[in-house]
Order: C-alpha cells, then sequence, then structure tokens
C-alpha cells in the first residue's frame, strides 16, 4: 500500500520539477541583474578615462601656451591684456583661461610657477621633491594640492621656469570614492586623493600638466620679479 501511495506522488513532483525546468519565465531579468553590476561598472570607467584624457588635452595645451607667454618674456612687465598678472588665479584669469576648452574653469585650476638658478635645483627644490616621491605616496600626490606649496614667479630673462597646473577631477560615480575604513585602499589602488577646495574635502584624481623651459633673453620690464619670487 505504502508503494501505491509514493508513486503518483513520485510522479507528480517529477513532472513538477521537469515543469520548472522548462519554464523560461524572468531568466532574462535574472541574467541582467548579474552581468549588469560590471557592465555599468566598466561604462562608467570608460567614461571616467575618456573624461581624463579630455581633461588632460585641454590642460596640456593651455599651460604650454602660458609657459610661453611667460618664456618670451610677455609677462615681464606684470600684465597680460592690460590684466594684472601676480599669482596663479590671476594668470589663469589673464592667460590660461583663452586657451582652456569650456569644460575647465579657472575657479577648479591649482596654478605654481617656480624659478631655479639650474636646472639641477629646480629637480631637487623642496616642491619638486614632495611630488617625485613614492608613486603610492598619498601625501606625495597631495602636496600640489595645497595652497602652501602653489608659488607664483615669474623669474627674469634667461631663468629656469617650471609651471604646473593641476585640475582635481572627482569620480563621476560617488561609490568609486572609497571612505572610512577602506580610504587608503581606494587611494592607493585608483589614484585618488583627498583635496579641501576650501568648502568640503572629497577624494579627487589630480591631472596635473607641467612645462619646464628656460625663458629667452628678452628686455626686462618693469615687473620682471614678480610677487613671489
Amino acid at each position: 500500500m505504502a508503494t501505491n501511495i509514493a508513486d503518483p506522488l513520485v510522479r507528480r513532483l517529477g513532472a513538477t520539477l521537469r515543469r520548472f525546468a522548462r519554464d523560461r519565465a524572468g531568466t532574462t531579468a535574472v541574467e541582467f541583474s548579474i552581468v549588469s553590476v560590471p557592465f555599468l561598472g566598466l561604462l562608467f570607467a570608460i567614461f571616467q578615462i575618456s573624461y581624463f584624457a579630455l581633461v588632460q588635452q585641454g590642460l596640456d595645451y593651455a599651460t604650454e601656451r602660458g609657459a610661453r607667454a611667460i618664456k618670451t618674456g610677455q609677462l615681464s612687465n606684470g600684465s597680460y591684456n592690460s590684466v594684472a598678472v601676480t599669482d596663479g588665479p590671476s594668470f589663469c584669469t589673464a592667460v590660461l583661461a583663452q586657451y582652456l576648452p569650456s569644460y575647465l574653469k579657472c575657479a577648479n585650476l591649482l596654478v605654481s610657477v617656480q624659478t631655479a638658478s639650474t636646472a639641477a635645483n629646480m629637480s631637487t627644490g623642496n616642491n619638486w621633491t614632495a611630488m617625485s616621491g613614492n608613486a603610492n605616496n598619498t601625501n606625495s600626490k597631495s602636496y600640489d594640492l595645497t595652497t602652501a606649496n602653489r608659488s607664483f614667479c615669474l623669474g627674469q630673462s634667461g631663468a629656469i621656469v617650471a609651471v604646473r597646473v593641476t585640475y582635481p577631477v572627482p569620480p563621476m560615480l560617488s561609490i568609486v570614492t572609497l571612505s572610512s575604513s577602506l580610504a587608503s585602499i581606494g587611494q592607493a589602488s585608483t589614484g585618488q586623493v583627498s583635496y579641501n577646495n576650501g568648502t568640503t574635502t572629497q577624494n579627487v584624481y589630480p591631472i596635473m600638466s607641467v612645462y619646464a623651459f628656460q625663458s629667452e633673453p628678452y628686455t626686462a620690464g618693469t615687473a620682471a620679479t614678480a610677487t613671489g619670487c
């Protein structure tokens, strides 16, 4: 009797399992939920890297034009197109702004102009030593983002000058900016550094353009030694 009762139950259970195995309803949704996370992550990574390339290209061109204005003595009188140039923000407003693409603003640029008596001194100066430190050292990468390390000195005719322009780019997704106990891991592995813009502190990617050169033997203007030298 037990066998006769069990047989129909086994058959019904087998039929139910076979129907369940053939049922494809919801399969697409389940598959998409599995694939969507890495797919969207890759998509945003492509957008972020593409934006990095655009920022770097625009920054390089503007920095090169700004460096040329210093190199040729156009700023030796302390002004450019009737605009006084005495620090990084005014240098950006007077010179760099006309060459920057529309997606880069002077308000977000960090400008530093330094001089040295020899090329060797430029490579071993305090500011440059910190920037050339261990690539995985967050403090080293953050060094140029601090106000105290953004000097401005145009130098004189024949001076060795280095122009550094940095643009802090925040991640497109806040989830990409790791925090709390994972902050150091996120910064070390993705190149992010902590940056305070005067209002808030956030992790950013510091995109930098650097031009080092020796100024041409131009006739010095009235302000050949600008503020900060």
